[in-house]
């Protein structure tokens, strides 16, 4: 019983604490604290009276600000920490609202607010969030070199990134090794956030891209050692899956392994943050779907390839999760 009342307490808290840092958030961004705090320091007296508001609220508010790691002090005054200044500057300023106003309606109608697996939409949408992506998928994506054995004097491999995104995952594997290259598969409009994150890790000599449709552009059959799709099959349905899987085991040499990254269970810590993507996923696209192991066993067995077998990443978000498979 009392095992029991410690769940209900730790769920409760647990509960309020997300729902009071969210609405702390909230007023913080609407009043205009924290792009007082992003624009210049400020001590709380001054930030009160720019806004407009309670010297005492202030200081209150600042508190939890702080402890979000949203602001800290320098220099005797407050300021936007480097984390705010990127949340607030970024397609996430406003931690996903419009998606999540639109929370009701779909359970009414289960129809989603935007199409981002269209591919008259997906390029538009996918522009705006790849960098986001970056930095959010960059400590996993770095636990995932690890556990691979990237490392410097690894064996050379030629790596194919389809849907790359950022590519932060093959330029994470190939920083990691100093000397793999990349070929990153995606939207025109998208492409220019791998380029800009390979001449951060300054490896753009090792980059290389084909702009176009996924299941569409001419990829080379039998050219590579590894392929990356990460972040892709929850945007498919089982065919563009199958279709998409079998496109690239032509594209690897015999013996080459594919990387499927994804949102997948097996990390307690991730499974609100598993749960909220899947319903978050449903909210913008229409067919989107998280796929069990299982089910990516299955289709992988079918694209041709065998022995599939789980990577555990155990690292922020805790969602996410890699099957390795041999043509």
């Amino acid at each position: 019983m009392m095992q029991d009342t410690g769940r209900t307490l730790g769920n409760y808290f647990a509960l309020m604490h997300h729902h009071g840092a969210s609405r702390v958030y909230d007023v913080a961004l609407k009043t205009g604290m924290l792009d007082a705090l992003a624009r210049q320091s400020l001590d709380t007296e001054p930030l009160a009276c720019s806004c407009g508001l309670d010297v005492r609220a202030t200081e209150l508010l600042i508190q939890t600000l702080v402890v979000l790691g949203l602001v800290e002090r320098v220099e005797n005054q407050w300021s936007a920490t480097t984390f705010c200044r990127m949340l607030i500057g970024g397609p996430y300023r406003t931690l996903g609202d419009p998606y999540w106003d639109h929370l009701g309606e779909f359970l009414k109608t289960g129809k989603p607010i935007v199409r981002m697996d269209s591919t008259t939409e997906s390029e538009s949408h996918y522009r705006t969030q790849a960098e986001a992506l970056a930095w959010m998928q960059g400590p996993v994506a770095a636990a995932a070199a690890n556990k691979l054995g990237y490392a410097p004097g690894s064996t050379p491999c030629r790596i194919l990134d389809v849907g790359a995104g950022s590519a932060v995952w093959s330029l994470t594997f190939a920083a990691y090794d100093g000397c793999s290259t990349v070929t990153a598969v995606d939207w025109p409009g998208v492409l220019p956030v791998a380029e800009q994150f390979a001449a951060r890790l300054g490896i753009s000599d090792r980059l290389s891209t084909i702009a176009g449709d996924l299941h569409q552009v001419e990829i080379p059959e039998n050219s590579f050692d590894i392929a990356i799709v990460a972040n892709v099959t929850h945007l498919e349905t089982r065919d563009g899956n199958r279709d998409l899987l079998a496109r690239v085991h032509r594209a690897l040499t015999p013996g080459g392994q594919i990387y499927v990254i994804d949102v997948l269970p097996g990390q307690p810590e991730g499974d609100l943050n598993r749960t909220l993507y899947t319903i978050g996923l449903a909210l913008r696209t229409e067919h989107g779907h998280v796929y069990s192991p299982e089910d990516l066993n299955q289709l992988l067995h079918e694209a041709g390839f065998s022995d599939p077998r789980p990577v555990a990443l155990p690292a922020p978000p805790h969602a996410i999760g890699m099957i390795v498979a041999t043509r």
